[in-house]
This record gives C-alpha cells, structure tokens and sequence, in this order.
C-alpha cells in the first residue's frame, strides 16, 4: 500500500524503487517501524524523531503528529497485513514538500534466525561522522544502501560502518552493542551512529535490570574480542551477530545476557 501526497496509489516495483531512501531526490527524513496489525510499535517515538530530523533540515513539517498518525493507520487498515514494514518519507527535492508511507508485508523472523546470529562484515569504506545527515534518518541514505547490498552480494547479512580513525559507527542497517565482563557497550551519539528507537529501549532495559551500560567509543577489536555483540534496529529487534570477518564471536551463537535482553523486548512486541 503506498501512500503519496494525500492519495493513495498503486504499488509497483518502479514506484516503490522511486520511493527507495537512497535513490530519493531532495533533502528529508525517512522512519521503518513495524506494524502487527494496527499496533505500530513506538510509533510516538519514532515521529518525535522524524519531526527532530526535519527541524534540523529546517523542512517545515506539512503534518501534525496526529495527522501522520492517523494517514499510517488508514494506510495499514487498506493493506490488511497480519505483519508490516512502514516507511513514512518526508522530503523536499526543490519548493514542494512530498509526503509517502509505504507499508508492505514483514515475515519475522525464526527464532532459530535468532539464536544462529548474523554473519557481518567490516566495511572498507569510512563514514564522516561530522556530517550532519549521518546523525539523523535522512533519506540521503546512498552510502548505507551502497554497504548493505555489497554485503549482501558477499553473502552477508550486513556489515560494520566505521569513521576515518577505525572507531565503529553502526552497521549499514543497525545500532551496534558489545558485552565484555558482564558490561554493555555501545557507541555514543557524539561518533555519529543513530539515535536509533530500538537502541533506547535496549539501554533503558539494561540499566533497568542493574547491568552497566555505557555509550563510549569502540573499534572493530573491540567487537571481536567481545563476549557478545548484537545490532538493534525496529524491525528486527535485537539480533546477535555470531561471526564479524569471518571471525567467531563468543560462542558463535546467541549468548547469556543477549538472551535476557531479547525475551525482555520481545514483550513489546507480543
């Protein structure tokens, strides 16, 4: 179901590739959440954050929160889907300010996905994060694109972004968490990685339980000589990573504390 400028319209593969972060025109912000049924998970979070992004762009909003709200559910209510992927995009190419929620079926995934783990790369490629737009969901998203299909052709499931001194940043798709002796990890927001919804929940959730979690400055050894390592991001929640460059993690499966954490978030989503 595609959403465009105060109508709905046909969902083809040219207007979804039109529609592609990455491949859009302009200046704007873009957020993925995931819908079971009507529930939208954190959906107030997510359009604090969109409105955040578009003040920082200093794109006038053309929606309230309220507004927005209630194109998605109607978006949702026409699509019908047991399980979705949402994206709403707003963005400005030249004057006009365009407006698209996409919404197309999720497949969760398996929980053995979940104990299994991602296999990800390295990236070669470094990341500037002083620029502006990394902090933010901007659309201006061809370099994360760009990582993730590359990891993919490799045979991946996503790889590790790093800024120019080899400190990590995020994957091309996720937050990244390391635990070493019973502490979490993860980099700070100052280093360019983003203030991902799924990241918040994850730090509030740690903390919550008494276990230390820090937002600090990490590097690729670092996530290798770990005794965990896991990426978040809204749709897939909590993912281990077993193998980063071909190297085994931990136990090359979902560990202790990334368990206790998974099946604590997995309640937001139940």
């Amino acid at each position: 179901m595609i959403y465009l400028d105060g109508r709905f319209v046909a969902q083809t593969k040219k207007q979804l590739d039109k529609l592609t972060p990455g491949r859009v025109r302009g200046r704007g912000v873009f957020e993925t959440m995931r819908a079971q049924g009507q529930r939208i998970l954190f959906l107030k979070e997510h359009l604090v954050r969109l409105h955040k992004g578009l003040g920082l762009l200093r794109i006038p909003s053309p929606y309230r929160a309220k507004d927005y709200e209630g194109i998605v559910h109607a978006c949702l209510a026409r699509a019908g889907f047991r399980c979705s992927r949402v994206r709403l995009m707003v963005w400005r190419p030249s004057s006009k300010i365009h407006v698209a929620v996409v919404v197309t079926p999720y497949r969760p995934l398996s929980l053995l996905r979940y104990k299994k783990g991602y296999q990800v790369g390295i990236s070669r490629r470094s990341l500037d994060p002083r620029d502006l737009l990394f902090a933010i969901k901007s659309i201006h998203y061809k370099k994360f694109y760009m990582a993730y299909q590359s990891a993919v052709r490799s045979g991946l499931d996503d790889v590790i972004l790093l800024d120019r001194q080899g400190h990590v940043i995020e994957t091309s798709r996720a937050n990244i968490f390391l635990i070493t002796q019973g502490k979490i990890l993860t980099p700070h927001l100052r280093y360019g990685c983003l203030d991902g919804i799924t990241r918040r929940k994850v730090v509030r959730m740690a903390r919550g339980q008494g276990i230390p979690c820090r937002e600090t400055k990490i590097t690729a050894r670092d996530l290798v000589d770990a005794d965990e390592v896991f990426c978040t991001n809204s749709l897939i929640g909590i993912m281990p990573l077993a193998r980063i460059d071909q190297v085994t993690v931990g136990s090359g499966v979902m560990g202790p504390m990334t368990k206790k954490l998974w099946q604590k978030y997995q309640r937001y989503i139940d």
